[in-house]
């Protein structure tokens, strides 16, 4: 076992990344959520009696530490970047947000990612 290796005894977890990547960039934290919009139907009793889902997406959320070979330029909002999944799937996502933290410690890359059910003809063409 090698520094750093984890080893689970007993019951067994889901832990790390699963099989995230994205050349020249580590991770250090990563949510991931399926998200849709959703409006209530209210009844004349003002009790909702049904919700229309609308628009549904992934959301994923990254914070990245940068190796020596990934760029210190955020990407811009509206481009289109291509990472691999936890899953273990290449998948393009929209940009909806990107910064760069700069400090005495690593340099750290934030992305908030989308990809809508929608755009998926966009995102493959």
């Amino acid at each position: 076992m090698a520094a750093g290796d984890r080893v689970q005894k007993g019951q067994q977890w889901k832990v790390e990344f699963g099989s995230f990547a994205y050349s020249g960039y580590s991770p250090r934290g990563l949510t991931s959520k399926l998200n849709a919009d959703d409006a209530a139907v209210q009844d004349h009793r003002k009790a909702t009696v049904t919700h229309m889902l609308t628009n549904p997406r992934r959301e994923i959320s990254l914070d990245l530490m940068i190796q020596s070979a990934g760029s210190i330029t955020p990407p811009a909002k509206g481009d289109y970047i291509t990472i691999t999944t936890p899953e273990g799937v290449a998948t393009k996502f929209y940009v909806d947000d990107a910064s760069v933290s700069f400090s005495d410690d690593i340099t750290m890359l934030s992305l908030s990612l989308l990809r809508e059910d929608s755009m998926a003809a966009t995102y493959d063409a």
